[in-house]
């Protein structure tokens, strides 16, 4: 946005192969905000797996992202019908945020490694990031689990754009990622950070950041997860402090259990 590439109005049928009459009226700023109503998943199959969540999740989620490829992706589109219309309400989207990544990867003609490593990795001094991890990173990945299984739950799968969360880091490069997202003179930061939607309620949204206002001032925080762990990152600029919790453990009580967490810390640093 800021290099003048492309506008957070621009319609994401600008950038699509073929013609979606059905994606209509969505715009990147809306990818951005999970606010396009698209479809939280895709293919179907997801959707259907995590209707139950049995012990097999993590394989055969890995078996159905294995043999998912952005051909598909575009086929299915066709089928989608949008939830709301574009820019009315909030509906965490996957499928967005991949789109996102097809968007700046067709725009750049890089992969979104090598878009991060000029945008953020270099100058935030972070050498061990990846979306696409090399084999030599592969062997240091910590093993994760789901629910109570007690075999590991197999690396995660993705070959679309890994941008709706792929991304794997050590704990020394997410500190430095926190440092450089908690530097406001940073243009780049301060654009990302920047309210994009707001829903008049409890929901504010920034470049997918989700956007809090209260005794603690305006933080920023985004919660992912696989089949073998899941994170919690929280910004809170008013007071240069991020705290990011993470368990190689995946269940549906997680969230929770991370959410406290991080509300334990906060209480403990700024005894407010």
């Amino acid at each position: 946005v800021q290099e003048g590439k492309l506008q957070l109005t621009d319609p994401l049928s600008d950038y699509l192969p073929e013609t979606y009459p059905n994606l209509e009226g969505i715009t990147l700023q809306h990818l951005l905000t999970h606010t396009s109503g698209l479809p939280t998943f895709l293919p179907e199959e997801i959707v259907e797996l995590r209707a139950e969540y049995p012990p097999n999740v993590p394989q055969d989620y890995n078996a159905i992202e294995g043999a998912y490829s952005p051909e598909k992706l575009f086929a299915d589109l066709k089928e989608v019908t949008l939830a709301t219309a574009p820019g009315t309400a909030y509906n965490y989207s996957n499928v967005g945020a991949e789109l996102i990544g097809f968007v700046l990867t067709t725009v750049y003609g890089k992969s979104i490694d090598a878009l991060l490593q000029e945008a953020i990795l270099q100058g935030a001094g972070m050498v061990q990031t990846s979306v696409k991890p090399k084999p030599s990173q592969q062997e240091h990945l910590i093993e994760g689990y789901w629910m109570d299984n007690t075999e590991p739950s197999p690396p995660l799968v993705n070959n679309l754009w890994g941008t709706a969360g792929s991304g794997r880091m050590t704990m020394n490069d997410m500190l430095r990622y926190m440092a450089w997202q908690l530097n406001g003179d940073n243009p780049v930061v301060a654009e990302s950070q920047r309210m994009l939607y707001d829903s008049g309620g409890s929901v504010k949204v920034a470049y997918f950041w989700r956007m809090r206002q209260d005794k603690y001032g305006t933080s920023y925080n985004h919660h992912g997860g696989s089949t073998g762990m899941q994170n919690w990152l929280f910004l809170f600029p008013d007071h240069n402090l991020g705290i990011s919790v993470m368990t190689n453990q995946s269940s549906l009580k997680t969230p929770k259990f991370l959410a406290q967490t991080v509300q334990k810390i906060l209480k403990d640093i700024l005894k407010v």
